[in-house]
């Protein structure tokens, strides 16, 4: 089950479930964690509409994708991810992936349709498995998609605080 929640005070996930979910992704940082999205909403949400999905399997949380509806070129009602332009690395949030995660996502983004013209995602991994699958359900759906602007992110890695997959640096 998909839910969209549009406020801050809605998100039914509490600090410790959303960061279990972001500590099991493929691509997991700060920028995926609940601290930085609490806290960059508290400073900039104000300025945006909050568009978030969450995924529930059996009523357990299984996944985020945090998004904020945005005013896009000419007049478009756009939705990117949660922390543009401040975040690197951002993504969806699907520890369990496979393809029926990412089309109940991409199916209640088509449900949504109505509140919104295109949707902008910056600063995928390129290594990110949601690539590929936002790509296949976005053809299955009759979605345009375009894979642009591939900008390198420096990294600086620190001998023995390497994160092993999956896993979230302390500090």
């Amino acid at each position: 089950t998909v839910r969209l929640h549009e406020t801050r005070r809605d998100v039914p996930f509490a600090r410790d479930e959303w960061n279990a979910l972001a500590a099991g992704n493929a691509v997991s940082t700060v920028f995926q964690t609940f601290q930085w999205f609490d806290t960059w909403w508290a400073a900039f949400g104000d300025r945006h509409r909050l568009f978030l999905l969450t995924l529930h399997d059996g009523g357990a949380p299984a996944g985020l994708l945090t998004l904020m509806r945005v005013p896009g070129p000419a007049g478009l009602r756009q939705l990117e991810f949660t922390g543009t332009p401040n975040s690197d690395y951002q993504d969806i949030v699907l520890p369990r992936r496979g393809a029926e995660a990412m089309r109940a996502m991409c199916e209640a983004l088509q449900a949504t349709r109505a509140d919104w013209d295109m949707i902008v995602l910056r600063n995928l991994r390129a290594d990110s498995p949601s690539l590929a699958e936002l790509a296949a359900e976005c053809r299955r759906l009759g979605f345009g998609f375009m894979d642009m602007e591939r900008q390198p992110c420096p990294t600086l890695r620190l001998r023995g605080r390497e994160p092993g997959p999956g896993k979230l640096l302390d500090n």
